[in-house]
């Protein structure tokens, strides 16, 4: 949330990864997240508690993306009964309550892996809409945090072949 309050207001000491110097991090999500800051900041709706808030709202929105494909995985590899069963246990699991919902990359990296998954299920062996929206979350996914490729190669592999 610091590079995007700084994206919008200015004066933040970021951490080193966000140097112009070491530039080790995507800016794509905290681009996202300072959207609805510069919203607030525009209209001069921008108190503390809509700043500290605002963002976190817009993260609420890729949890709930996520919340709604990792359900549609279920149905699609377990059936309705277990993916009831998983979204309880998702649900009351404190490691997804703990991090899952925070603002961190490996959140969006998570809800995009998730997606991508989803549609790699339903992908077949023409080209389709589903393979557009497979390879456009994973092509997100990668942009946002670099090391998110590892389990994708023998997934496609499977798939060419």
């Amino acid at each position: 949330m610091e590079p995007a309050y700084n994206m919008v207001y200015g004066g933040v000491q970021l951490p080193w990864e966000w140097s112009k110097e070491s530039m080790l991090r995507s800016t794509i999500y905290p681009f996202y997240l300072s959207l609805p800051l510069y919203l607030l900041k525009a209209t001069g709706l921008d108190s503390s508690l809509a700043v500290m808030l605002c963002p976190k709202l817009a993260h609420l929105v890729l949890v709930l993306l996520c919340d709604l494909f990792m359900w549609r995985v279920g149905l699609a590899t377990v059936g309705k009964n277990a993916a009831r069963v998983s979204m309880l246990l998702m649900a009351l699991s404190t490691l997804y309550n703990d991090v899952l919902v925070r603002c961190f990359t490996n959140s969006v990296e998570t809800t995009f892996q998730i997606v991508a998954f989803y549609y790699y299920l339903k992908a077949g062996p023409k080209f389709n809409i589903n393979i557009v929206l497979l390879t456009a979350s994973l092509s997100l996914s990668f942009m946002i945090r670099n090391s998110s490729p590892v389990g994708w190669p023998p997934l496609i592999a499977i798939k060419i072949f």
